[in-house]
């Protein structure tokens, strides 16, 4: 099973390149006998003979097979927008700038187009012959038809390349190119008139090129083949070389020579390989990816092989913006994947982040305990002397066995702050920042003991606001734990730290002031960078998660600067 589609991958290009037939007759233009072109109206050659010729005057013919054209009612499209039309031998009307003749078993067998020019132009000549249904829904229609498939299209283009400069997620990057490219290539299509131009046929190879390329790359990305599926990376990043050359060559040669041989549905038979090969080891995501693809690769088929009598530019811009929303639709699973994937990891660097400190805190809870204990044993050791001594009344044993309690008390306080700071709670609610700066305080007590740090609290505008209360108290326990660690790093002697609550211009500011020695100029702006640390043993995650908690989950922000003989840190609300 693993193989399997890597096999059918192989066998199925090889088959497709070497063994279909390219070049079929176009069921379409079978009404067609041939097309000739005159320079004085009496000899007539074929129009082929002509290509990329200057002529002020010429005629057109356009000699119709009347068996087939008798029982059908047809209408033929001649797009020439470059000259000026003087006299035809039909009944026509214009349409969209086009002359439209009706073909019906009234039309002669042959039509012919005066042509005249004020000077001499390029021959550039055309026609599409459409059905009643085509004519009467699709190409009335066109110009509806055609927006929506570009606004669609361009919507997935715009959306998506803000998402990649969101997330740096490259398969958005991918995608977002591949639509913005297909858009260029369908647009050329559809408004250009000059099929001569060996400068524009190199722009729409390019397009095209470009819109397979980002193509391969999105398949290659979103599915993950790069790093689960290395064999048939081989194979992929073969064809994305591939590609790339082919690019260079067109702007030598003017053309593309890769699908000059290759059909242009074998690029789209790729990605739905790549889909099914990932969907047949298990991944049921890639289904939806498969069908979009499966929807694009059909219509490019019917295109180059006409198998249906609808021009294939309406199929393809009725069938793109569809694979456009399926895609999309496989894209938005992924970013809500994205986000929940993104959530889980800000809450394990949370958590490792309280984890890192395991040692300091079971030290700071050992320390908290000294004092209790020492009290309790000075207790135990008075009860047993009172009673050698036969001195122990009831009201002096009621009296010491309370204090042994609230000495208890405390211990086990100490125990249910510690554990429900560890504690990774989701659910938002309404908390007191200074009973929050107060708990990041109790637990930060030994260390604030045993460094000599002077805590100086004003507390001037307190206010309960919603959120995470343990989250907040681990952005203030980082902040005062940098501060004991400059104060060390520097040999400060009288260490301070200043916290302030209060209110400015509307905003709730907790300010962190120490006298450390302040934050080096060129570090400033990089302090809280991830994984950014001027300690020797540091994890560089402290700061950017104090930041990360603070911008998301508190819609508000910190910052750093410089004060007097320290650093200052704000927390804006």
């Amino acid at each position: 099973m693993k193989y399997i589609s890597s096999l059918l991958l192989i066998f199925m290009t090889l088959f497709f390149v070497f063994f279909y037939p390219l070049n079929e007759k176009s069921n379409r233009y079978d009404f067609i006998e041939n097309t000739y072109i005159s320079n004085d109206s009496v000899e007539y050659e074929k129009y082929n003979n002509f290509n990329n010729k200057l002529l002020d005057t010429y005629s057109i013919k356009i000699k119709l097979k009347k068996e087939k054209v008798k029982n059908k009612k047809l209408y033929l499209e001649i797009i020439d927008s470059t000259n000026k039309i003087f006299k035809t031998n039909q009944v026509y009307r214009i349409y969209n700038n086009s002359l439209i003749f009706e073909l019906d078993k009234l039309t002669s067998n042959e039509i012919i187009i005066d042509y005249s020019n004020n000077k001499n132009n390029k021959i550039s000549f055309s026609y599409i012959i459409y059905n009643n249904f085509e004519f009467n829904y699709l190409y009335v229609n066109k110009e509806l038809i055609f927006g929506l498939c570009y606004g669609i299209m361009f919507c997935s283009f715009l959306y998506y390349g803000i998402m990649f400069y969101t997330t740096r997620e490259k398969s958005f990057l991918y995608y977002s190119l591949m639509q913005i490219f297909a858009i260029c290539t369908l647009a050329f299509f559809a408004y250009n008139n000059d099929y001569t131009s060996l400068n524009k046929q190199a722009l729409i190879d390019i397009f095209e090129n470009l819109t397979f390329l980002f193509t391969i790359l999105f398949s290659q990305s979103v599915l993950y083949i790069k790093k689960n599926h290395k064999q048939i990376n081989i194979i992929v990043n073969f064809i994305i070389y591939l590609h790339i050359v082919d690019l260079l060559l067109i702007l030598i040669f003017k053309i593309s020579i890769l699908y000059l041989y290759v059909p242009l549905f074998i690029a789209f038979i790729i990605p739905i390989f790549l889909g099914l090969h990932v969907y047949l080891l298990g991944n049921k995501s890639a289904l939806i990816y498969l069908i979009g693809w499966s929807l694009i690769c059909i219509s490019i088929f019917i295109h180059e092989n006409n198998l249906i009598f609808i021009d294939t530019l309406y199929i393809l811009h009725i069938v793109m913006p569809l694979e456009s929303l399926v895609l999309s639709f496989a894209l938005g699973v992924k970013l809500n994947q994205i986000i929940k994937d993104k959530n889980e990891n800000e809450q394990l660097l949370i958590h490792s982040l309280r984890l890192s400190s395991t040692g300091e805190m079971i030290n700071n809870i050992s320390h908290q305990w000294k004092q209790p204990l020492s009290n309790i044993a000075f207790v135990s050791m008075d009860i047993n002397l009172s009673n050698s001594e036969n001195d122990l009344s009831s009201e002096y044993l009621e009296k010491r066995l309370l204090e042994i309690d609230r000495q208890v008390d405390f211990m086990s306080n100490t125990i249910d702050t510690f554990s429900d700071f560890y504690k990774t709670n989701k659910k938002k609610e309404f908390f007191s920042i200074q009973e929050s700066i107060q708990q990041s305080l109790f637990i930060l007590n030994s260390l604030i003991q045993d460094n000599h740090i002077q805590m100086d609290l004003s507390f001037i505008d307190d206010k309960k606001i919603l959120g995470l209360q343990n989250e907040y108290s681990q952005v203030i326990l980082n902040i005062i734990s940098n501060s004991k660690d400059a104060f060390i790093k520097n040999n400060i002697k009288d260490a301070k730290i200043e916290i302030k609550v209060y209110k400015k211009n509307n905003k709730l500011i907790t300010s962190i002031t120490d006298n450390a020695g302040g934050i080096k100029e060129n570090e400033l702006d990089k302090i809280f960078d991830s994984y950014y640390t001027s300690k020797k043993q540091g994890s560089g995650i402290g700061l950017y998660m104090s930041r990360m908690i603070i911008n998301k989950h508190f819609n508000g922000k910190i910052q750093v600067y410089n004060k007097d003989y320290g650093a200052c840190f704000e927390i804006i609300m």
